[in-house]
């Protein structure tokens, strides 16, 4: 009886596992879940998948520049004053952009995200550099967050928004559907609900090119500031 439940134990165990490996098995730190294969990728030992994110997601370290891929222009979104804006108005400054759904019932998720944002704001501001960093929350719910929505999510937690603040950005479906493989977004919709996501913020460059990948909800502060820092060195666009 007691080899029995062990089998389902494992049995059940495997299947959870995969379910979020489907997500992208690096961003849920399983890198020990990862053995190489004949292609460019990895692939899970256990369900034999290639992650959803093949470039630098398991590790915080910053993507070199020869390495960082330019995002396609078509995304848009819309601004808090209900501007229509695309990739393109991100160059000029680094940003750090983190991706929530206001609906979002785990607090280690969405809340959690938006919350090192407030934090990194005030960081920021401590180190005279808020002028020079660009802060944005996206929606990953694109049918129900409005720029009202969001704007009053990053409020109750924390983050500050408006013109010399951070920014809402609320991104419609069809440039979500491309974020995935142009940044390595990590989620799942299904007839336009949002079904899974991982916490991930994302650092770009001066170019709108993503650097670096953090694949947690609250990732080192000090490690965030210094390499916004190391943004703020490169050479601009």
């Amino acid at each position: 009886m007691a080899k029995n439940s062990r089998v389902r134990s494992t049995t059940t165990t495997h299947l959870y596992i995969c379910a979020l490996l489907a997500l992208g098995c690096v961003a849920y730190g399983a890198d020990i879940l990862m053995s190489p294969s004949s292609s460019s990728a990895s692939t899970c030992k256990m369900c034999g998948q290639e992650p959803v994110l093949t470039v630098a997601s398991s590790t915080t370290a910053m993507i070199q520049d020869a390495a960082r891929h330019v995002v396609p222009t078509e995304v848009m979104w819309r601004t808090a004053s209900g501007d229509l804006d695309s990739w393109d108005d991100l160059v000029g400054h680094p940003t750090v952009l983190a991706f929530v759904y206001t609906r979002c019932t785990n607090p280690l998720r969405c809340a959690a995200v938006t919350k090192s944002l407030g934090r990194l704001q005030a960081s920021l501001a401590e180190a005279h550099l808020a002028d020079q960093v660009q802060i944005r929350l996206a929606t990953l719910d694109a049918e129900y967050d409005t720029p009202e929505r969001l704007t009053a999510f990053a409020a109750a937690h924390g983050l500050s928004t408006g013109a010399t603040a951070a920014q809402v950005m609320a991104v419609d479906q069809l440039s979500l559907d491309v974020l995935p493989q142009a940044i390595g977004l990590q989620a799942q919709w299904r007839d336009g609900e949002i079904t899974g996501h991982a916490s991930q913020v994302f650092l770009l460059d001066r170019t709108g090119r993503v650097a670096v990948v953090h694949p947690l909800a609250q990732p080192d502060l000090e490690v965030v500031m210094t390499q916004v820092q190391a943004l703020l060195a490169e050479a601009g666009p």
